[in-house]
């Protein structure tokens, strides 16, 4: 099953890309039919998440037109009432006295600023409450299909995106930022940053697996899989994308060291690793791409250069924050409200400015509960130290330049970490 669901979401955004391309209404709205059943009929068979989690970054495609409602919210909704369908009309009542009261503290804040009830912050209030019920801990997911599907859904979508950028149709879809000798591209999503957020946390996932010890044909498709991932990553020109990467070889490489396990299985990965870097400073592929990031370096004089303003920001919304102490308590209650005027640029910053104090406190408190749910009651010492600071480092660590709150991310990545962290501890209690 797991082969077939992601041979059917191959061939269906591939379907979807020709339907843009041609602008083929109809066939636009078979593709996302397809798409909801899909989603439904995984959701009926405990199969979801990897195909959400393939879909995520085709989520700007999954549209009538750009500026319509994403088919992928759609279905996140249907999800989390398919689940409650299944569980008889029971809620947890821990996520939901959390979401009560994150509404009253945020309904609050908007009173108070005079600002109006949106779609999106409806559709955050109901996630929530229902991404819970897809009752993770009695799923028993694959970690290795999860990546796989991750991988291959952000693949396709930036090779695709790289290759049909030229077509008028499709080209509303793709950003693609171009100045002076930078070109940037970021697959089928509006920002580098974002693109790259994945993409950090899927070659976490394949190295992560890789020294874990899977079978050899298993590792082939993750080191695979990691170096093209590598070369989606090079396409956006992000200098944080290239500072979480060479981190994460660090962490691997340190990782397999001290794995125990074949000393000829170490000797070839770390062979490998350094015959790929020899590849990626030498190939004319990566050339142009490296020399983007190293222009991007080069211009940095200073904290701001090098994070492109964004310590600026910072700096804005804190002094905003602690001089306001609405802002402090209650937060914007989650309103699209913007003070540079840009967004700030660091998703901790986001979560005071836009529940304030007690607001964030709940939202930190429904991801330990989510956390807890998932993970277990494992003890400290079954918990990989090193493998797991690679999960949240590449899932993680791109939040600190991203304000993450108002995109489905924000409970996707985490609950794929966390599975991650599931697994890994259960094989090392079984061991």
């Amino acid at each position: 099953m797991r082969k077939q669901a992601l041979l059917f979401c191959c061939a269906q955004v591939v379907l979807l890309c020709y339907a843009q391309i041609h602008k083929n209404r109809i066939l636009v709205f078979l593709c996302l039919g397809l798409f909801l059943l899909h989603i439904a009929y995984t959701c009926i068979h405990n199969y979801e998440l990897p195909v959400l989690l393939f879909y995520l970054p085709w989520t700007a495609l999954l549209r009538f037109s750009p500026d319509s409602i994403s088919f992928y919210t759609l279905a996140l909704l249907m999800v989390g009432c398919i689940e409650i369908v299944k569980n008889k009309f029971q809620l947890k009542n821990y996520y939901v006295s959390i979401a009560l009261v994150i509404a009253v503290l945020s309904l609050l804040a908007k009173i108070i600023s005079g600002y109006r009830l949106t779609n999106s912050y409806l559709m955050f209030l109901a996630m929530l409450v229902l991404f819970p019920m897809l009752d993770f801990e009695n799923r028993g997911y694959d970690f290795y299909w999860l990546t796989v599907s991750f991988a291959s859904g952000i693949i396709i979508a930036a090779l695709t995106a790289e290759r049909f950028a030229g077509y008028p149709n499709i080209a509303q879809y793709i950003k693609v930022d171009s100045y002076l000798s930078i070109t940037r591209r970021c697959g089928f999503y509006g920002d580098p940053n974002f693109y790259t957020a994945h993409i950090t946390a899927a070659i976490a996932g394949c190295l992560v697996l890789v020294a874990d010890g899977q079978r050899r044909a298993r590792t082939a498709v993750l080191l695979v899989l990691a170096a093209v991932l590598v070369y989606c990553g090079f396409l956006s020109g992000s200098k944080s994308f290239f500072l979480i990467w060479v981190f994460l070889m660090i962490l691997w490489v340190i990782e397999i060291c001290q794995t125990k396990g074949k000393l000829t299985r170490k000797a070839a990965l770390i062979l490998g690793l350094l015959v790929f870097l020899v590849y990626v400073a030498s190939s004319s592929l990566f050339r142009d791409k490296i020399n983007v990031i190293l222009t991007r370096f080069s211009w940095a004089d200073n904290a701001s250069e090098l994070t492109t303003g964004r310590t600026d920001l910072w700096k804005i919304y804190l002094t905003a924050i602690f001089d306001s102490p609405r802002l402090l308590l209650l937060g914007q209650g989650f309103t699209n409200v913007l003070i540079a005027p840009k967004a700030s640029h660091n998703t901790l910053i986001q979560l005071v400015y836009q529940f304030g104090i007690f607001g964030g406190t709940l939202l930190v408190a429904w991801q330990w509960g989510l956390y807890r749910e998932i993970i277990g009651r494992q003890r400290l010492a079954d918990v990989k130290a090193i493998r797991t600071a690679m999960l949240v480092a590449g899932a993680v660590l791109p939040w600190i330049a991203l304000d993450i709150l108002f995109f489905d991310e924000l409970f996707l990545i985490p609950a794929y970490v966390y599975i991650g962290i599931q697994e890994l501890c259960s094989k090392h209690k079984s061991i």
